[in-house]
């Protein structure tokens, strides 16, 4: 089945004009320096070897940082990598039968793999299946939801998993997306990669459950009506001050969802970084337009050393 999902999408990459590679802030350093023969693939459209790279989509040469890494030596776990921890922290909030929720069907090696695939799980799934549980809890899941940097779709998975009945599109670089759509192909979540408007109307239009689109393509949610949530997790803080201010603006002044959620930085880890510029949530606030804080709370899961906060946000409401 994975041969089958990967041909077909390098078949149609190959009747597509793939553009350029148009990563900032954190990620384009690690595009640089993890990822490069990977993006050298996909944008010198070197197909057989693209197809190489796709056939093994959570490899280090391609997904790296987009896994968050364990720490296979239990002496030197450290508060944030503990992939047992968070398993026990899933179990605390949702019950001793909470670990079936984090199962999947069809498993992707990656470099964690012997640590997590005798739960038939993967090391980010606990924080991903919290927030879809978060999303569900508080949505009308019969409308549409936006993520904005989305990963391999963990997240978005859940979501469907757990009942989410409308759609999702998830903006992110084309190198991602790629991921995103053999992940979620291989889950039987019904999925499109569209790279022009044309495609995404056409997808859209037809139903599908999830749309993949490129960051160029944005704006073109501006004829959606009714967007329940826009999420973010980890990535506003990751970007470029410029990108991530475009995507608050637009999303606060024109899409205007019922609820924000930011999952990112509440404390400056790298203060002296040239690479690491991190965003913090504070800041992020700035940049949303006639929204307020409703709730806060502090991430527990793996990664970022405990330095993430959840904060949604909703309109305010008019005099």
């Amino acid at each position: 089945m994975k041969e089958s999902i990967v041909n077909n999408l390098v078949e149609r990459l190959k009747k597509t004009e793939l553009g350029i590679p148009n990563a900032d802030g954190e990620w384009n350093w690690i595009n640089d320096k993890y990822r490069s023969d990977y993006l050298q693939s996909i944008y010198d459209k070197n197909f057989v070897l693209l197809k190489e790279f796709l056939l093994n989509p959570l490899s280090a040469q391609v997904a790296y940082g987009i896994i968050t890494p364990i720490e296979t030596d239990n002496s030197k776990v450290e508060f944030g990598s503990n992939f047992k921890a968070d398993l026990e922290l899933y179990k605390r909030i949702y019950g001793v039968n909470g670990l079936e929720d984090l199962m999947h069907d069809e498993l992707l090696h990656h470099p964690w793999s012997k640590q997590t695939e005798f739960f038939r799980t993967y090391p980010d799934s606990p924080r991903h299946a919290h927030f879809a549980r978060q999303i569900i809890e508080i949505s009308d899941t019969s409308k549409i939801g936006v993520e904005i940097g989305g990963g391999y779709g963990g997240m978005i998975y859940f979501l469907f998993k757990f009942g989410f009945k409308g759609k999702i599109v998830n903006c992110d670089l084309l190198e991602t997306l790629l991921i995103a759509y053999v992940f979620l192909s291989l889950n039987c979540v019904d999925v499109e990669l569209c790279l022009t408007r044309e495609q995404f109307l056409d997808a859209f239009n037809k139903g599908t459950d999830v749309i993949l689109i490129t960051p160029n393509l944005f704006d073109s949610l501006n004829s959606l009506s009714e967007i329940e949530f826009v999420f973010n997790s980890r990535s506003f803080s990751e970007m470029s001050a410029s990108q991530s201010s475009y995507y608050l603006g637009e999303v606060s002044n024109t899409l205007k969802p019922k609820f924000i959620i930011s999952e990112n930085a509440e404390e400056l880890l790298y203060p002296d970084s040239d690479r690491h510029v991190e965003k913090i949530q504070d800041e992020l606030a700035n940049d949303m337009n006639d929204y307020v804080l409703v709730s806060k709370t502090r991430t527990y899961f793996i990664g970022g050393t405990g330095r993430y906060t959840t904060r949604v946000y909703s309109p305010k409401l008019k005099a």
